[in-house]
């Protein structure tokens, strides 16, 4: 059945049911546990499938079992973060075998944080590694973390990737999305002189937050999309910091 077609047969229902009952339409959605609960049985057909992290040190090589589920419509998003230059850029991602693609990198630059996205459509149901293979050795730690969805377009799941860096206690960056999507970002710090954990903006629902044996610190959040989305961790100490989010399509 067409997303369109339960949409109206959920209307139908609700008009149905208000008439039956002497309620108005209004005071219906009202019984509902909240008005957001509403919305979501309506256009919320993303869900999250499964999270996994890993992290090390002095290493080229990292991984991360992930157990992924059997819903429909899949996609895997693995986010990289690492300290270093460009020696410490991600050269291939697979998961179970299967080739993941790169979304989006930005970095610091000199010394400072690495933070990349990797896509995978239709990962397989089930428990395999995903190994992330950098192309030089961490001297200052690594940290990886895997998210699958269900519902997600299969054809064009993902939009217009946005980057960012700083020098700063607030990492930020602004996404074109839209209410039918949900928007996932990955922020990297570097955390050698940083007391305090990273937090998330208001909206923002956190999916991890990892710090490596050295200095290198993953974080990862998902939002409800909106026509601009504002995706930001904030901290008490100024630090490098270097930020990638990407709006998540849903399924026709």
């Amino acid at each position: 059945m067409k997303r369109t077609q339960i949409i109206l047969l959920a209307g139908l229902v609700a008009v149905l049911l208000a008439g039956s009952f002497g309620v108005t339409q209004s005071s219906f959605i009202d019984q509902e546990t909240s008005t957001d609960n509403a919305l979501v049985i309506a256009t919320s057909w993303i869900q999250i499938d499964a999270v996994s992290t890993g992290t090390d040190d002095d290493v080229t090589q990292l991984t991360v079992p992930h157990n992924t589920g059997s819903g429909n419509n899949r996609l895997m998003l693995i986010s990289t973060y690492a300290k270093g230059g460009t020696l410490y850029n991600v050269s291939s991602v697979t998961y179970n075998g299967q080739p993941a693609q790169y979304v989006g990198r930005d970095s610091n630059g000199g010394n400072g944080i690495i933070t990349e996205i990797w896509k995978l459509v239709a990962p397989t149901s089930g428990t395999y590694n995903v190994v992330v293979t950098w192309a030089g050795e961490h001297n200052y730690g690594c940290v990886v973390g895997v998210i699958t969805f269900t519902g997600v377009n299969q054809t064009t799941p993902l939009g217009t990737a946005v980057t960012a860096n700083g020098d700063s206690q607030l990492a930020t960056v602004n996404v074109s999305s839209s209410t039918d999507e949900l928007v996932f970002d990955a922020t990297g710090q570097d955390n050698k002189d940083v007391t305090s954990d990273m937090t998330p903006g208001a909206n923002q629902t956190q999916q991890w937050q990892v710090l490596s044996p050295s200095y290198a610190k993953g974080a990862a959040s998902t939002e409800a999309g909106a026509a601009t989305v504002t995706m930001s961790w904030s901290w008490t100490t100024d630090t490098e910091w270097a930020i990638v989010a990407v709006p998540v399509k849903p399924a026709p």
